[in-house]
């Protein structure tokens, strides 16, 4: 909890960077309040969990003692720890910008770029799904099924809705901040699906959601960071209808950032398309109506993609600062083409296996089925809808 916390702390200082800015200011504040909130919840189920279990551990496995506390603590209050857990998952649901406490989330696109690329990629807003992860075997444990399934609800909407959001997005960071919302979202539905702890049994989604979290950090952090690369090269210069034309005066910066599209919205044989594949197949085993939600926000992370590839790359130039635009030099090239080779490569098991932080994870093999042609369909619509617009 105190790391937790302390994560909160960095975040509301890099949002706050350009602190003669106030709308950085501002938008730290915020990130900090939204999330002190939902953490407190997240003390209250700590604190409720320690004083039942008897310990702050929560390793079944190293703590034989643990698993006996719990198993005595089912037979008397069954309740008392999945309400814990959901109390906890709260704040995770803070941190991971869950409907309602999202708001934080596209406000803190005025730190710097790099920082936006860190907090989205590697540290604060995947801390809710490693919490949820962390502590799944304790929900195994207590049959938290309908706690489970709330996760799995409130991050269907969200996945929906920030979908949605980003379709509207003028602002190239804020779009890419609710294409984060939408694809955290996507990992806690995995999660939510799931109801054990080995493949066999249901626990598809767990290392489905593992695997995304693992290959949506290389691609994700590529976009904000070509973002950043456009941003500084056309001026400062954020909106997107201000722009145009870029491919032909950045084509490296654009290339690595078209590629880290395609694996965003999953075209076949990119990272994102072997962990999203996953996901969709973990959520049509345990529940078709979140396997069609999954669906639709393919469709809409298409769409609101490709929107941002048509209006940013080609076409004519909108504005004197796009027009001017130049390619970035090598201190800040050089970082986008090492992601884009990542972005390629990570669903790949030579890598996955080995990094994916998921004890004994071994990716599976793809096969064609139902979520594969469902997918590929909502690619070609989401495309096309793209260039009609």
């Amino acid at each position: 909890y105190l790391f937790w916390e302390l994560v909160g702390v960095c975040s509301y200082m890099l949002i706050g960077f350009y602190y003669p800015k106030h709308a950085a200011v501002h938008a730290s504040k915020k990130a900090f309040i939204v999330t002190r909130f939902a953490d407190l919840f997240f003390l209250f189920g700590i604190l409720i969990y320690s004083y039942y279990a008897g310990t702050f551990n929560y390793d079944l496995g190293v703590m034989p003692e643990l698993a006996n506390n719990l198993t005595h603590m089912q037979q008397t209050a069954s309740w008392l720890i999945p309400t814990a857990l959901f109390l906890m998952f709260i704040g995770g649901a803070g941190k991971s910008a869950m409907f309602p406490l999202h708001i934080w989330l596209p406000d803190a696109m005025e730190g710097p770029t790099p920082v936006s690329a860190l907090i989205h990629a590697a540290t604060m807003v995947v801390a809710g799904v490693y919490q949820v992860a962390s502590l799944f075997p304790i929900y195994v444990k207590f049959g938290a099924v309908e706690q489970l399934h709330w996760i799995a609800y409130i991050a269907a909407f969200t996945a929906f809705y920030a979908a949605a959001v980003a379709c509207a997005q003028a602002d190239i960071k804020r779009g890419l901040a609710f294409s984060t919302i939408s694809q955290i979202a996507y990992m806690l539905v995995a999660l939510g699906v799931c109801f054990a702890l080995d493949n066999h049994h249901g626990g598809l989604g767990y290392m489905a959601a593992m695997f995304h979290l693992f290959t949506h950090a290389w691609f994700k952090a590529l976009l904000f960071l070509g973002a950043g690369a456009i941003i500084f090269a056309c001026h400062h210069e954020q909106d997107i209808w201000k722009m145009g034309g870029i491919m032909k005066r950045m084509k490296l910066t654009s290339l690595t950032f078209i590629i880290a599209t395609m694996a965003l919205v999953a075209i076949p044989f990119t990272s994102g398309f072997f962990s999203k594949e996953a996901i969709l197949e973990a959520a049509l085993h345990k529940n078709p109506v979140f396997f069609w939600i999954g669906a639709g926000v393919a469709l809409l992370t298409t769409f609101y993609m490709m929107r941002v590839i048509f209006v940013v790359f080609f076409g004519k130039s909108r504005s004197h600062s796009s027009e001017h635009a130049t390619e970035v030099g090598g201190l800040m090239l050089v970082p986008l083409l090492i992601l884009a080779v990542l972005a390629l490569i990570s669903g790949y098991g030579f890598m996955a296996d080995r990094l994916v932080p998921f004890n004994g994870f071994v990716s599976e093999s793809f096969h064609i089925g139902m979520p594969f042609y469902v997918s590929m369909g909502a690619l070609v619509l989401g495309i096309l809808l793209a260039a009609v617009f």
